[in-house]
């Protein structure tokens, strides 16, 4: 029953984060056409000025790049201070992340990504430069959906083509 119930739980995350992905194309097209439209209306506009246009030649500031670094980094952390819900901020996918499942033990939090990876963390080292996880690459496609035991300790996830789901021990590291 509690297998079933999971499976359900499963395939529900998997259908919300498959339309999500699929919102997200659509706003990526449009945003795509939008653009080739301005370039277009650019065109337009040039060709009827009868002006060739200029080629400047690009300068390259590196002490105004790094200023520009500086003032990026203070604005995030004036906004992560600014928000005080947000508790930790985690990088290392190289491409979107697909799915995030947090252990009922609170021990384990895992993402996972469009890289085809997914990083289980261990919740009491977040706060740490480098926080302590574990990698798990995935072969063929990325994971749509995942979900932990109710003890925390296995990892199901589900990949994107809906062939496979898999179980991923936690604590043995074993698939």
């Amino acid at each position: 029953m509690e297998l079933a119930w999971l499976l359900a739980l499963v395939l529900g995350l998997a259908g919300a984060v498959y339309m999500y992905l699929q919102h997200q194309e659509e706003a990526q097209r449009k945003a795509l056409e939008l653009q080739k439209e301005k370039e277009e209306l650019a065109r337009q506009q040039l060709h009827s000025s009868g002006k060739k246009p200029k080629a400047k030649a690009k300068k390259v500031d590196v002490t105004a790049q790094l200023k520009k670094k500086k003032e990026a980094a203070a604005a995030s952390q004036d906004a992560t201070e600014e928000n005080a819900s947000i508790l930790h901020v985690l990088k290392g996918h190289k491409y979107p992340v697909t799915a995030v499942a947090y252990s009922p033990n609170g021990r384990f939090l895992a993402t996972a990504g469009a890289d085809r990876t997914i990083r289980l963390y261990f919740r009491d080292t977040l706060g740490e430069k480098n926080p302590k996880l574990h990698h798990i690459n995935i072969e063929y496609d990325h994971v749509t959906a995942m979900s932990f035991s109710s003890d925390g300790r296995l990892l199901v996830r589900l990949l994107c083509d809906f062939a496979a789901i898999h179980v991923w021990d936690c604590l043995t590291k074993a698939l």
